[in-house]
């Protein structure tokens, strides 16, 4: 069974109306919308590899943007709009020379008139920007039990936001060798071959950490919700941030009472109007 952490430990009571969830996946596809990444149990293809839930916190500004940059018309594509545009085919023909000595004396004619050419700017339309998110949580342990929790719950985002080494080991047929190791002609051959394609080095190959898709649950609601819960993700976890109030009161062990648990996300695919549709 995947891994379930929480807190405060009255995290499921009538007094929290919101919680958040943060599960672990493994992906299996990369470019997989968000849309087909939510639900009731969301694994949808992916490994789970455990759950956090802590109190909804304050999310601040929610960004939506998308990536435009300035765009000058190149010589061919002046040509190309003055074809494009009413008129004889004569007149067309003669806006095309116009633009291409336009193109070709503008510099000049620039430094001694007070006109310049027309650079015919327009917005070229980039793609989605990809949302970033952030979330800080003070965290209050009032007895043993719950720093435990807090305790675990920081290993669970350092672990999961970790990288991993990649293969050191390979098979070939029967045989299965390593970079320390090798029992067979087959093996030596295929070992030389993937240390030529810096497949097998130790430490040369690192594997994609695991992502987290994040959604808000809404707890005991008696009304229908008007606008829609918080998600987000598949979404890389970029920092893990923890401050320990080492000057303020501690338990009797040494350990702080007050903890701040900041985290910061961004998704791993571009949003899209049918993720907007499915709640994103």
């Amino acid at each position: 069974m995947p891994l379930q952490l929480s807190f405060p430990s009255t995290l499921g009571r009538e007094r929290h109306k919101s919680i958040i969830a943060f599960t672990a996946i493994t992906p299996k596809d990369k470019l997989a919308p968000l849309s087909a990444s939510f639900g009731v149990k969301p694994t949808f293809g992916h490994n789970d590899g455990g759950t956090v839930f802590l109190y909804m916190p304050d999310l601040g500004d929610r960004l939506y943007s998308q990536g435009f940059e300035s765009d000058g018309m190149g010589m061919m594509e002046k040509i190309i709009s003055a074809f494009m545009g009413d008129g004889s085919l004569g007149e067309k023909f003669s806006a095309a020379g116009t633009m291409v000595g336009s193109s070709l004396g503008g510099d000049a004619r620039d430094k001694l008139s007070t006109d310049i050419a027309n650079p015919h700017t327009t917005q070229r339309y980039k793609g989605p920007e990809l949302r970033s998110q952030t979330f800080e949580f003070e965290l209050f342990p009032r007895n043993q039990s719950e720093l435990v929790a807090i305790r675990d719950i920081i290993q669970f985002f350092k672990m999961n936001t970790s990288t991993k080494v990649g293969g050191n080991t390979q098979t070939v047929g029967k045989d299965t060798f390593s970079t320390q190791s090798v029992t067979s002609t087959a093996g030596a051959g295929a070992a030389a071959n993937n240390l030529a394609n810096n497949s097998l080095l130790v430490g040369d190959r690192l594997k994609y950490p695991d992502q987290f898709l994040i959604q808000e649950l809404v707890q005991n609601s008696k009304a229908e919700r008007i606008m829609p819960p918080f998600k987000f993700g598949p979404a890389y976890c970029k920092s893990v941030s923890v401050a320990y109030n080492k000057d303020g009161a501690v338990f009797e062990s040494g350990d702080p009472i007050s903890y701040t648990l900041k985290l910061e996300f961004v998704e791993a695919t571009m949003l899209t109007s049918a993720d907007i549709s499915a709640g994103a």
